[in-house]
């Protein structure tokens, strides 16, 4: 008996150490599917912001005549083609075509805006053409949307009717701009929109063929708007509207 118990013995312990030396540790197998479509390049996440092409004080790019009935002391400092996105943030169907920016609008899902800011004694001006039907609306806002804090003087262009759109917090101010003519559909025609100190805005928009005629707002809203940075954009809810030759301007004591 006492031979049996030491024969079980034996046999266990034999048994332990074949598994122990069977039981080596197996990798897992990975499979590599190989991929045969185009090979992807990453973009550069360090990306520039270019700068605008300065002009000095005597260059050849003036500012329009007509913008010296409202603001003195005008210079234009930087220009811009539109024939590559040169410091804009887009998220619209929008393209940077043959010197234009162009803006098919849908439900408000076409903005674009310049990576500075405008600060009083700054201004843009700009030359667009617009489609039938359309609503878009060029602006200075800073603040974040439908806060109290937000505020915002644009500009609104509603088929043929341009309006003056004010919003502070969650509260909209608007108004018509008045002048002598009515704009049209798949006519040219420039736009000024300038900050002036005070908390005091300025919009001119002019036939430059005529320039004669013109429509105009000049908001003076008070010292509570001044001291900020504005920042411009333009954004579209229907229809299409091409904008060029954009020029950022200096006015006042400089």
């Amino acid at each position: 008996m006492r031979k049996t118990k030491r024969f079980l013995w034996l046999v266990g312990l034999l048994m332990f150490l074949l598994v122990g030396c069977a039981s080596t540790t197996v990798e897992p197998t990975i499979e590599v599917t190989p991929f045969t479509g185009a090979a992807l390049v990453p973009t550069n996440t360090e990306t520039a912001v270019p700068t605008a092409t300065r002009i000095p004080p005597t260059a050849t790019v003036a500012p329009p005549d007509i913008l010296s009935s409202f603001l003195e002391n005008i210079e234009v400092v930087a220009f811009y083609d539109f024939n590559r996105n040169d410091g804009w943030d887009v998220h619209c169907a929008c393209v940077f075509s043959g010197g234009e920016f162009v803006m098919n609008s849908r439900n408000w899902n076409a903005a674009v805006w310049r990576k500075n800011s405008i600060a009083a004694g700054e201004g843009i001006v700009l030359d667009f053409v617009f489609s039938e039907k359309v609503q878009f609306e060029v602006l200075f806002d800073i603040g974040e949307w439908d806060t109290n804090q937000y505020r915002r003087f644009g500009i609104y262009i509603n088929d043929n009717v341009a309006g003056a759109n004010l919003w502070a917090g969650t509260q909209l101010f608007h108004g018509r701009l008045g002048g002598n003519f009515s704009l049209k559909p798949g006519t040219q025609y420039s736009m000024t929109m300038a900050v002036i100190e005070g908390g005091e805005f300025l919009a001119v928009i002019w036939d430059p063929t005529d320039p004669t005629k013109f429509i105009s707002t000049h908001e003076r809203i008070g010292e509570s708007w001044a001291g900020r940075d504005w920042k411009f954009s333009i954004g579209g809810n229907q229809g299409r509207v091409n904008v060029d030759n954009l020029r950022m301007i200096s006015f006042g004591d400089n």
